[in-house]
């Protein structure tokens, strides 16, 4: 299998996720409640887990693999909600791109595999 470009956008949006909910957890300036904390990292790393074995499952050919990065990626779109801070608003676009092709190559998976 080929490497397509909304591979290498969901990792590093599973990346940017992760450091984020590690981020918000460690920041000594976050004054909000700990459980909030605590669900944010666990939304974050569910969301980088499923996107990590999104793409393994994507090498092996499945289009199982391609659904999970999609909604591993979503987690991330809520950067557009920061509209005060460019770069979030730019990661939380990517992602619903990488989202939306990630669904395209699932459904390109299954008629192709379909047609076998």
């Amino acid at each position: 299998m080929e490497t397509h470009w909304w591979h290498v956008s969901a990792a590093v949006i599973g990346a940017l996720m992760l450091m984020l909910g590690i981020g918000d957890l460690a920041s000594p300036d976050n004054t909000g409640p700990l459980y909030g904390q605590l669900i944010l990292l666990a939304v974050m790393a569910t969301g980088a887990g499923l996107i990590a074995y999104g793409l393994v499952l994507y090498r092996r050919n499945q289009p199982r693999g391609s659904k999970l990065v999609a909604l591993g990626v979503l987690p991330g779109s809520v950067g557009i909600a920061c509209f005060w801070f460019p770069p979030a608003v730019a990661v939380g676009i990517l992602a619903l791109i990488t989202s939306w092709a990630a669904f395209r190559s699932a459904g390109d998976l299954e008629r192709q595999t379909a047609t076998s």
